[in-house]
């Protein structure tokens, strides 16, 4: 377990938003992790962010592949809040630059980190896993990606560093699971990082069509399931929910016993933790 989680809570909290901007009051409010997301620019400098156009976050349609790191505009002072509705956050700091990985690993060489490579880019898992190693960070940072290439890529240059299930990962996870199949199956990732439908129906709201909201609640009778991660984490696999933002999401986590929530609010996740019922984690059998 390379993830020391605060004994005061339930779960770890694993801070979502991506802006060093907020990292430090994150750390000291007492968070556990913080999850980013890696593109590569065009001078092959590895910096953090989700989208490979940066128009979201600068509100300029720039591509960080095709531009050099001193070129990149810089983060705009108020974001929306990608899993609340209607939300947005704001910062009156001057410190806007699109942060560097190595930056991120400077800055806070303790804490653990949860990385999503954004691209299927050899040059970009080259670099990454470089700068994990330079920093000597291979036990406290969880690699990987949606696709299932990025994540093998890793495990392959990378053996020793833990990885995410992608989604063809968790496609066979459901299938052998519900074929009665999964006791018998080896695992090669660590960590199981899933969304919980709910959430995307309420960002949604009644704009979403209504097939989708119902491969949501399949998706959710489906794989977000107390057993299912009873048995993982028996075998030693993590289990994170993403990305909860209310009192009602946190409470599902704490009843469903996962090891950690993302999160946009980790003040707001910590101050209910400690004020509700759920101050301890459950005793599992």
């Amino acid at each position: 377990m390379f993830l020391v989680l605060n004994k005061f809570l339930p779960f770890a909290i694993i801070y979502h938003f991506h802006s060093t901007i907020s990292y430090p009051h994150a750390i000291d409010i007492g968070m556990d992790m913080l999850e980013i997301d890696c593109q590569l620019t065009k001078d092959k400098q590895v910096v953090v962010s989700h989208d490979n156009n940066v128009v979201r976050t600068t509100g300029e349609k720039v591509l960080i592949s095709d531009t050099n790191y001193e070129d990149l505009p810089c983060i705009q002072k108020g974001l929306k809040v990608t899993f609340c509705k209607d939300k947005w956050c704001h910062s009156d700091s001057e410190d806007c630059q699109i942060p560097l990985l190595k930056k991120v690993f400077e800055t806070f060489p303790n804490v653990a980190i949860n990385l999503d490579i954004k691209e299927h880019n050899a040059e970009l898992i080259e670099e990454v896993l470089e700068i994990i190693k330079k920093y000597d960070r291979e036990e406290i940072t969880v690699v990987g990606n949606v696709k299932e290439s990025v994540t093998a890529a890793v495990r392959k240059k990378a053996p020793n560093i833990p990885t995410i299930f992608s989604s063809t990962g968790i496609l066979k996870l459901i299938l052998c699971c519900y074929t009665g199949l999964l006791p018998f199956v080896p695992l090669k990732d660590s960590f199981l990082e899933i969304p919980v439908g709910s959430v995307f129906r309420k960002v949604f709201g009644d704009a979403g069509p209504w097939y989708l909201h119902l491969l949501l609640r399949i998706y959710d009778g489906l794989l977000i399931r107390k057993f299912l991660f009873r048995h993982l984490q028996r075998r030693g696999i993590k289990v994170y929910l993403w990305v909860l933002n209310d009192e009602e999401e946190w409470r599902l986590a704490h009843k469903l016993e996962v090891d950690g929530v993302m999160t946009d609010y980790p003040t707001s996740l910590k101050e209910f933790v400690l004020e509700a019922d759920c101050k301890y984690p459950p005793k599992r059998n």
